[in-house]
């Protein structure tokens, strides 16, 4: 997930609310837990805490999401 470092597979979870909106829930390696949304099926945010400082950018390419929160990669 960190920048510079290799994809990998993680846990996650998918609730659809319809119309191409949604949350995914990925587990990551520590065991904390994120979550972005999607409408109309891109990702539009992400849980935003007072920790978090990194800026949310997100690409779709066909059917692959490449989404950055600061220094995380998804």
């Amino acid at each position: 997930m960190g920048k510079g470092q290799p994809t990998g597979s993680c846990a996650f979870g998918v609730k659809r609310e319809g119309n191409g909106s949604a949350m995914v829930t990925v587990t990551k390696a520590d065991g904390s837990q994120r979550v972005i949304f999607f409408e109309k099926g891109r990702a539009i945010s992400y849980d935003k805490s007072e920790a978090d400082s990194g800026e949310f950018k997100a690409n779709k390419e066909v059917d692959l999401n490449i989404i950055h929160i600061g220094k995380e990669r998804y």
